[in-house]
């Protein structure tokens, strides 16, 4: 979204990780114009570990697995989705309208851009707080599957289908 990245203050350091194949859309090209202090993240490169060194990620979909990896890893970010809402079942809503007040969550990308510049120096404070933690739990206790033997639940698990 063109409009987001010409909104965030020219001083931010940013780092955009776009899709691994373009498919013509050209968005690099667009972001890189609108932002011109862009730097661009090679998709080669570990997202988690691009991920524990950033101040707060942005995610522009609500099902990313490295927005999951985040949540689990306690990693700040907030969420750009305007039309998230037909994207899930009715019987989320509840938890997103929390992640929505307590800005985790952005429909419009003005609302998003002036968050995050006006909390840039701050994310620690707003990300620790305990609505945010407390949102960021219930979301993982419902939608973040964590183990603590991976390999172990994987082999049951593949017994089960077979």
């Amino acid at each position: 979204n063109t409009s987001f990245f010409n909104l965030l203050d020219k001083g931010l350091i940013v780092k955009y990780r776009g899709a691994r194949v373009d498919y013509g859309w050209g968005e690099i090209s667009k972001y890189q114009k609108a932002y011109p202090n862009m730097q661009l993240s090679n998709t080669n490169n570990d997202c988690v570990k691009e991920m524990t060194v950033s101040r707060v990620v942005v995610f522009d979909s609500v099902h990313a697995t490295s927005l999951l990896e985040a949540i689990m890893m306690n990693i700040p970010f907030v969420i750009l989705a305007n039309n998230y809402k037909n994207e899930i079942q009715i019987d989320s809503i509840n938890i997103f309208q929390k992640m929505i007040n307590c800005n985790l969550i952005f429909e419009n990308p003005d609302q998003c851009a002036y968050f995050l510049n006006k909390n840039v120096h701050s994310v620690s404070k707003w990300w620790s707080s305990e609505e945010v933690q407390s949102t960021t739990r219930e979301f993982s206790s419902s939608y973040v599957k964590k183990c603590s033997n991976f390999s172990k639940e994987f082999i049951r698990e593949m017994k089960v289908i077979n």
